[in-house]
């Protein structure tokens, strides 16, 4: 059973460390975007996250079984049944999570800095980087943690897209 847990928690670390910065950056390009061109492209991007949260686990393993796979097996070779389409895959998985809490997180704290922040001269961005990130670390770890252990138990997609194999 080592190299399973091993395996998994390789499988999890990778997942959270792709998936959490780049929940982030999706996260504040929602939050600060006020262009209407790409405003409506937030808009279609939160219904995206939403959807993504209620697909089933087995969509995803089945998802990339049938459509990942074969990519990785024309890029990198092999069976394409390995580590970086589990990887992958998980990435996929852990990240509508990670985008609500943080997004449920910080939007209220950035909202109530706006009026303020604005007429002091600060952009959006520039209030969620300098006053709402620093003041959101417990959220931003609680997004981390709930990522982390979502990659951590789900144990269908590594059985599914890592070879089926505890090697």
């Amino acid at each position: 059973i080592l190299p399973m847990i091993t395996g998994s928690l390789c499988l999890a670390l990778f997942a959270i460390c792709i998936g959490w910065p780049l929940a982030i950056g999706l996260v504040m390009w929602r939050l600060c975007e006020q262009k209407p061109v790409f405003r409506q492209m937030a808009r279609f991007c939160g219904w995206l996250i939403r959807f993504m949260s209620a697909v089933p686990t087995v969509v995803y393993g089945f998802a990339a079984a049938f459509l990942l796979t074969p990519a990785v097996r024309q890029l990198l070779g092999g069976s394409g049944m390995c580590l970086f389409s589990a990887g992958v895959m998980l990435v996929l998985l852990v990240l509508p999570s990670i985008c609500l809490v943080l997004e449920t997180a910080l939007s209220p704290r950035l909202e109530k800095l706006c009026p303020w922040g604005l007429a002091l001269g600060f952009s959006r961005l520039d209030l969620l980087v300098h006053f709402v990130l620093p003041a959101s670390i417990r959220a931003l770890v609680s997004a981390g943690l709930l990522g982390f252990g979502r990659a951590l138990g789900d144990t269908l997609i590594p059985l599914m897209l890592a070879g089926n194999a505890p090697a």
